[in-house]
């Protein structure tokens, strides 16, 4: 429960950093009112969410419309608000959908129905960053080396992910303190 409290906290200050950083002028974001609200909504809900796979599939909406916007601005050649939306794909993809699945994989009994949803969520997201990185790819801006790098952060988080899902992959450090008991 900290731990999706910590995810949830720290999604509502990534909302809010959308206000304070002055270089969104220039990107022309139009979407950011309805994805600070996207966020805050994503925070609460996952604040009061106790079982993993209910946060999993949060997570994994969550992740589904950052892809749409890394696509959206790929295909326009908006490539600041591209690979900042990459970011936070990456972020939420790694921290929020592969943990809460390596939480339900620890939890759930192996051929449940809660173990085929934690397959489908897992194959969900890589199909969410697939598209992202296809979209990315072929780009207009696809040579500009912050478009690179956003392919390769997205298909890294794609298999950390992956690895997570299956109660593999790296431990965050902040995790390995709270195990301590």
């Amino acid at each position: 429960m900290k731990r999706s409290i910590l995810f949830a906290f720290g999604l509502a200050c990534l909302a809010l950093s959308w206000f304070d950083d002055s270089s969104r002028a220039e990107t022309a974001v139009p979407s950011m009112p309805g994805m600070v609200g996207i966020l805050v909504d994503a925070a609460l809900e996952l604040s009061e969410a106790d079982d993993p796979l209910v946060r999993a599939r949060i997570c994994q909406r969550l992740a589904d419309r950052m892809s749409r916007e890394v696509q959206d601005s790929a295909k326009k050649g908006e490539v600041k608000r591209a690979t900042s939306y990459g970011q936070y794909l990456e972020l939420v993809l790694v921290e929020g959908v592969g943990e809460t699945l390596r939480q339900a994989h620890q939890e759930v009994p192996a051929n449940s129905p809660q173990s085929a949803e934690v397959e489908l969520l897992s194959q969900q997201a890589s199909s969410v960053a697939g598209s992202a990185e296809k979209s990315l790819e072929t780009s207009a801006a696809q040579d500009q080396p912050a478009m690179k790098e956003a392919v390769l952060k997205i298909q890294e988080a794609k298999k950390e992910t992956e690895n997570r899902s299956q109660g593999k992959g790296k431990m965050p450090g902040w995790m390995k303190k709270g195990k301590k008991k």
